[in-house]
């Protein structure tokens, strides 16, 4: 294809192009500038909705522990005993839970798990392979694959925080709309198990502090009724000496204290026994993955950057042709030698190898 080109513009006007100049130059070249963008917008559109990624979003809040002893911490300071009462408290924060559902134990959990879905919604046929299979995963040893494994994951996962609402967003992406709401659902279920087990065995550990706790308190509140009973057998008239009333009273109020302790390590017991076999959700699913999933990114937006793409790279094809144009005729010989070594590069890059017949 043969195009008509202007006298060759001298160096010292080259610099002080105009866009008039610049749009008569990109004129010179109609079909690459409308074709190329358009077939780079359209592959771009192409590629976007056969391979594109799709995004599933939900949002969960830490649910708060109620179970704590302060009111055991309390009456053991009055009772003059420094004792160290675990806390049974869960109060993670949601920084936690942004680390925790990027940690690389819970991410190589979620990939380990075989997940069933259709590639599209209302299809019959599902598959079934792990993420380690969908991304094609290799490595020489089962722990460089999990590497791998978790790094992908760990950039396809996106989580965000509301600290006044106390509320943590995840958004999963993922090949296909419904293995999307998969990993995220199941990511949500790692987070649920953790905080349950650990609740669990927090309890359990408070549960036998306080049993022993107990054993004791029996024990000292025993002794206080015992050492009150063998005052009120003595002093059977005690209330008509000052004296005796006054060491009454005192005997009366240790009593008091050991068994206000003493119940109050019974209803933690009862309250702890409980904690230990519970197995309600400790987070609030505000919004559940499983409501849609969407494209990651719009299909308009990523044929417009193809357009654009294909309409700069038309432009700077253009503008080399121009310049080599305007080379050659200011330099011929100077453009042969460039073109002999720009031919020589490229056998250096791919030779052609020529084998001669064998002789039989």
């Amino acid at each position: 294809m043969t195009h008509a080109h202007s006298p060759p513009v001298p160096r010292g006007a080259a610099d002080e192009m105009t866009l008039t100049d610049l749009a008569a130059r990109l004129l010179r070249y109609p079909r690459l500038i409308l074709l190329l963008p358009l077939a780079f917008g359209g592959v771009s559109l192409v590629y976007f909705l056969l391979f594109g990624s799709y995004v599933s979003q939900s949002s969960f809040a830490p649910e708060q522990a109620q179970f704590n002893m302060s009111a055991l911490a309390g009456l053991a300071a009055q009772f003059g005993a420094n004792l160290r009462i675990p806390t049974g408290g869960q109060d993670e924060s949601v920084d936690f839970y942004e680390q925790l559902l990027k940690s690389p134990e819970l991410l190589a959990n979620v990939a380990y798990q075989t997940y069933r879905f259709p590639k599209h919604e209302g299809d019959a046929d599902t598959l079934a392979l792990t993420l380690f299979e969908l991304y094609g995963i290799k490595g020489d040893t089962q722990d460089e694959r999990t590497a791998k494994i978790v790094k992908r994951l760990q950039s396809r996962i996106t989580i965000s925080s509301d600290l006044r609402a106390n509320t943590v967003a995840l958004t999963v992406k993922a090949p296909y709309p419904n293995l999307a709401k998969l990993i995220n659902r199941r990511m949500l279920d790692f987070v649920n198990d953790f905080n349950l087990k650990t609740r669990q065995s927090q309890a359990s550990a408070e549960r036998k502090f306080i049993e022993q706790r107990m054993v004791q308190a029996q024990q000292e509140l025993k002794a206080a009724e015992d050492s009150m009973q063998r005052f009120l057998e003595k002093n059977r008239t005690y209330q008509s000496s000052p004296r005796l009333t006054f060491a009454g009273a005192r005997l009366q109020r240790r009593v008091d204290l050991h068994q206000q302790v003493y119940v109050t390590l019974a209803q933690a017991y009862e309250q702890a026994r409980v904690e230990e076999v519970r197995n309600t959700p400790v987070i609030t699913i505000i919004d559940p993955p499983e409501l849609y999933a969407k494209r990651s990114r719009s299909p308009l937006l990523m044929g417009i950057l193809g357009l654009f793409g294909g309409f700069v790279l038309a432009m700077a094809i253009a503008l080399g042709q121009e310049y080599l144009i305007g080379e050659r005729e200011r330099d011929p010989e100077g453009y042969r030698r460039l073109r002999e070594l720009w031919r020589s590069s490229i056998g250096r890059m791919w030779p052609l190898r020529r084998h001669s017949a064998n002789v039989h």
